[in-house]
């Protein structure tokens, strides 16, 4: 969604469809919501075991680092060495994730580099959500999330406050929403969800409509999100728990779990793609066919940037587990992940399958599998 957004800026009587928000905002939903339903489980198997939850969080900021960093340096040193580098002078406010507030600040969204801005949101996040997830007590946490998300939309609707909407904590709105989502996992609540999200999205597309034609005022800019985020959350909770008939087929068909492997680099080398394009096909293309050759051209970046880079940084992260053993546990260290996708059971030797470890869902004993592993498999890590 957010490629097509980028590539072609498609529009229907008028109004630009908002493919780019539904993209990235289901992806600031869907990293919550995963990230925050693993903690969980880390927490729920430390309280068994005696383990650190120092030592869990320690792990969780090493395995971050190298689930996004290497292939994020890799993007940016090849936009650097061909020229395309977007923004020189402001380098390292996307080495070091700052890219949204160097948005911010100079209003310019650089060639190649705009969408690295929710890849900074999402770095930021993760900077305190260990922290919050394993450390605040559970019912105070199941309060504070849907407040924090309530409490940033009033804020933001003052007509006297004016607050940046690509840095904390407005930027935190959707991942709030998400890890909401995962700390009331198995309520009647997500249910209710879950039935209500086709009525969220009608509503959501009719307030866009509303606030392109000027119709809606710009103080419900972040009431238009949270009811987008509302449906984007009934969704993702009816994938985890299992769709049915077509939607379970084209979700869980090899081609999606293909492109879920390699959503972080698709979505890291879209914009280059357009590059690779002009250079290849410098008169143009028609439409469809040019949506094709894109589309190639982003997934042979993206599997060569995962064959080339992130597949061996993935496979460092066994030797930084979650949990080291504790007093009342024998194991010598244990990898934690919460399979079901947010339902916090204590767990045993699994590990956070995520952005590129497919092959180790089969470790995890069937009871404990997502029964939709493109939610795992696909996108725990873009986060």
């Amino acid at each position: 969604m957010v490629a097509v957004h980028h590539w072609f800026s498609p529009t229907i009587a008028g109004y630009r469809l908002p493919l780019g928000y539904l993209g990235v905002g289901l992806f600031f939903v869907l990293s919550g919501y995963l990230i925050t339903g693993i903690l969980l489980g880390v927490r729920d198997r430390a309280a068994l075991t005696g383990a650190s939850r120092w030592f869990a969080t320690r792990a969780f900021m090493i395995r971050r680092l190298l689930r996004l960093v290497p292939a994020m340096l890799l993007y940016l040193g090849v936009l650097w060495v061909t020229g395309n580098f977007g923004d020189p002078d402001g380098w390292a406010w996307y080495v070091f994730y700052g890219a949204n507030f160097r948005i911010e600040e100079t209003r310019v969204w650089a060639p190649n580099l705009g969408h690295m801005w929710s890849l900074s949101v999402e770095e930021q996040f993760y900077l305190f959500a260990p922290f919050l997830t394993l450390f605040l007590p559970l019912e105070l946490l199941r309060k504070f999330l849907p407040l924090a998300a309530i409490g940033i939309v009033v804020l933001t609707s003052l007509p006297t406050v004016a607050i940046a909407s690509l840095v904390p904590p407005v930027a935190f709105l959707g991942l709030f929403v998400g890890c909401a989502l995962a700390a009331h996992a198995g309520t009647a609540s997500c249910n209710r969800l879950t039935k209500a999200w086709p009525v969220l999205t009608g509503a959501w597309l009719l307030m866009s409509i509303s606030s392109q034609a000027g119709t809606l005022p710009a103080q419900f800019g972040a009431v238009t999100d949270l009811v987008g985020y509302g449906a984007m959350a009934g969704l993702v909770w009816g994938a985890a728990n299992g769709f049915s008939s077509v939607t379970k087929h084209i979700l869980e068909n090899r081609v999606m779990l293909f492109l879920g492997q390699l959503s972080y680099g698709l979505y890291l080398w879209h914009l280059f793609t357009m590059v690779v394009r002009r250079t290849l096909f410098p008169g143009g293309l028609p439409l469809l066919l040019n949506l094709v050759v894109m589309t190639m051209i982003t997934v042979a970046l993206a599997y060569a940037s995962y064959q080339l880079c992130e597949r061996w940084f993935n496979g460092l992260k066994v030797h930084f587990p979650y949990l080291a053993s504790g007093p009342n546990d024998g194991i010598a260290a244990v990898d934690v992940n919460d399979g079901s996708g947010g339902v916090r059971e204590p767990v045993g030797e699994q590990s956070d399958t995520g952005f590129g470890d497919p092959g180790r869902v089969g470790d995890i004993p069937a009871k404990r599998r997502p029964r939709n592993p493109l939610v795992l498999e696909g996108r725990e890590s873009r986060n």
